[in-house]
């Protein structure tokens, strides 16, 4: 079964794109503050990184929660918890880079 973001239930599709955004955003922060130095940078990235926690955090559980009631399907439901959960470790790196800089 492919799975492409368009055929995703809703909760999924949004998890799926929130997720993305949030690695996007976490990515840009991470390369501004290693092309200009700025400290501000740092203190704009574990705001985002707070901020994208908080939400990836409630989507996950309403992802899992559906997932374990059975309410989306079983490749649909591992697709998207697999992808909230990838962003971890880079977030961790980020955070490990940064704080190596100070």
């Amino acid at each position: 079964m492919k799975i492409t973001l368009n055929r995703l239930q809703k909760q999924n599709s949004i998890s799926v794109q929130l997720a993305g955004i949030s690695f996007a955003v976490g990515t840009l922060d991470f390369l501004l503050y290693l092309a200009t130095g700025y400290e501000f940078f740092i203190g704009l990235g574990l705001g985002i990184l707070l901020f994208a926690f908080f939400i990836n955090a409630v989507m996950f559980l309403i992802v899992t929660v559906n997932f374990f009631l059975g309410a989306v399907p079983f490749k649909e439901g591992l697709f998207t918890i697999y992808v909230l959960l990838l962003h971890i470790p880079t977030a961790m790196f980020y955070c490990f880079v940064a704080v190596q800089f100070l």
